[in-house]
């Protein structure tokens, strides 16, 4: 799946068994991050490409990998979302141990490795340009040289604003909680992949997703307070809300799984693990 730096050893190890390697989320691009490098890596190392997107897909094929192995399937992450998030009401259950009071902002910020720099400006842009929600939850990031910094200074923030509250992950209750929120914040792919099946709006602070596909829902600043600020207050303003009815999730339906199900049973494992180049130049042999 996608482009998890600990994934390299796993599809080593089974290039060395013998074993075709289907991979998930080939040709998406986060050029904020080195997640590229390792997800472009992978792809070269698989046999079979499920792309969230036509406009990855048509990455996976610009590295020379043959048509018949690459297909658009969409994205996992948002299958069975919409059913999770019917499935338990943070409002009602009562079991994340703090009233939950409209507006309520996610806030999930991950560290920019490629310019590491960013990353204390772009923190700080983000904790002091609320304004008007009354709850943010905001959770740990990913573990990326940087996070410590981060989880302290979440830490702060909470010690000092009683609005605000710091998980470290919200697990079941998350789709939930992505649905009903007024507004995310950040810079977690999340926001650009899941967030728009709810028309949920997203503050989309740095480079970290740039590159990625984003609908309308997502508003992109840079980690600057006062343009923070105001797009918090933009995606806040009834109007942006309406402005997001009818949004189709360009990521997909939530039926990847059962593509990737289908072209794995028609899958000749000797025909896949014999790889051929497709030079660009000359077109498909």
């Amino acid at each position: 799946m996608g482009d998890r730096h600990e994934l390299l050893p796993l599809a080593h190890g089974l290039l060395l068994q013998g074993l075709p390697i289907g991979h998930q989320s080939g040709g998406d691009v986060t050029e904020g991050v080195f997640d590229d490098g390792v997800r472009h890596a992978l792809t070269k190392l698989s046999h079979l490409h499920f792309c969230t997107t036509e406009q990855a897909a048509q990455r996976v094929l610009q590295m020379g990998e043959e048509p018949w192995r690459v297909a658009v399937t969409g994205e996992p992450a948002l299958d069975g979302l919409v059913e999770a998030a019917g499935r338990i009401s943070p409002w009602q259950a009562g079991e994340l141990g703090f009233p939950l009071e409209r507006p309520l902002a996610l806030v999930t910020y991950h560290p920019p490795t490629l310019t590491p720099e960013l990353l204390e400006p772009e923190l700080e842009a983000i904790v002091t340009s609320f304004d008007e929600a009354r709850t943010i939850i905001a959770t740990h990031p990913g573990a990326e040289p940087g996070a410590p910094k981060i989880v302290a200074r979440l830490q702060r923030w909470s010690e000092h604003d009683p609005t605000v509250h710091v998980l470290p992950e919200l697990g079941p209750l998350y789709a939930s909680l992505l649905a009903r929120a007024d507004v995310v914040v950040g810079n977690s792919s999340s926001g650009i992949v899941e967030a728009p099946t709810f028309k949920t709006p997203v503050v989309n602070v740095g480079d970290r997703q740039r590159g990625r596909v984003h609908a309308t829902n997502v508003i992109d600043v840079p980690g600057d307070r006062t343009q923070v600020r105001e797009a918090i207050h933009r995606a806040l303003d009834p109007s942006f809300r309406a402005s997001l009815e009818g949004l189709i999730n360009p990521y997909g339906d939530g039926h990847a799984s059962d593509r990737i199900r289908d072209i794995l049973l028609q899958a000749d494992r000797v025909r896949l693990w014999h790889k051929g180049f497709v030079d660009q130049s000359r077109g498909p042999a």
